[in-house]
């Protein structure tokens, strides 16, 4: 274990404190504020998840296995607490409400059970063919809602595959190349698992050092920029820079944005939804 530990700890370590500093807000703030800021993540479901904890601590009061559930709970509670006092970036990076990812479940297992023994005991089920039918009751519920999960995943995998962006995906994957690298929507997170193709830069894969972080951040601006371009910024200019410094050869844009009209760049694609140029080196 210690290598890896040394590994990741030489490479989370930072390279200084001003570019930590500004690293440490930039994922707060920009990239993870619904993780990392308490007012974006905190809602009703937060309530309903703190009060099956507490639920399963009033259930365990008398155990001494209820140490399990409070210690980590005080943890969580006081640490977020700490973070919106203070707002800490650090703190908030270590996301200690992400304790109730173990607690909310265990705690849900308790309570489901301290159930089951509340209604053998009030329905009073002595009859070896009573406890069979509850046996039967517990065991479809959890094949029916075990149905409704995957048939949810299922619905939305099948809404993505057939959404506007996989018939750009499959022409990209079947024509890509080694040294292509795409400027895409920042939004569009599944560009490289669905084309295999190289991407300048999406908001969802962020890296891990403050340096790359840094970088990542000047990329993201660079591309907003770029899809937000007015007639005064010089667009072929742009994208000559980003081809020499990143190697871009492509851009995927949507229909909506307007049409990039350079000498050294021309249309090789276009759906109803997007448009794919490709940037011509050496014009």
């Amino acid at each position: 274990v210690s290598p890896v530990v040394i590994y990741l700890f030489n490479l989370i370590s930072p390279s200084s404190l001003e570019l930590s500093t500004r690293v440490n807000d930039i994922l707060v703030n920009l990239r993870n504020p619904h993780h990392a800021i308490p007012a974006n993540w905190f809602d009703f479901t937060s309530v309903i998840k703190i009060t099956i904890i507490l639920g399963a601590i009033y259930v365990m009061r008398k155990s001494k296995n209820v140490w399990f559930l409070i210690i980590p709970f005080l943890i969580m509670t006081l640490a977020t607490v700490w973070q919106i006092v203070t707002a800490n970036n650090q703190l908030a990076l270590l996301y200690p409400w992400r304790i109730s990812v173990y607690l909310i479940p265990i705690s849900s297992i308790i309570l489901i059970g301290r159930f089951v023994i509340f209604i053998n005991q009030k329905i009073n089920l002595q009859s070896v063919q009573s406890k069979k039918y509850l046996a039967v009751g517990l065991i479809l519920t959890s094949f029916i809602l075990a149905v409704l999960g995957t048939a949810k995943f299922y619905t939305a995998y099948q809404n993505r595959i057939s959404g506007d962006e996989q018939h750009v995906f499959d022409y990209i994957r079947i024509n890509k190349e080694p040294d292509q690298v795409y400027m895409i929507p920042t939004k569009m997170e599944n560009f490289r698992l669905e084309t295999g193709a190289a991407a300048l830069i999406d908001f969802k894969s962020v890296p891990t050092r403050d340096v790359d972080v840094a970088e990542w951040m000047t990329r993201y601006f660079q591309v907003q920029g770029f899809n937000r371009r007015k007639e005064e910024v010089n667009e072929c200019f742009q994208l000559e820079r980003l081809n020499i410094e990143y190697g871009l050869t492509h851009v995927l844009q949507s229909v909506s944005l307007p049409e990039i009209e350079c000498q050294n760049v021309t249309e090789t694609y276009k759906d109803d939804s997007y448009l794919i140029y490709e940037i011509i080196v050496g014009n």
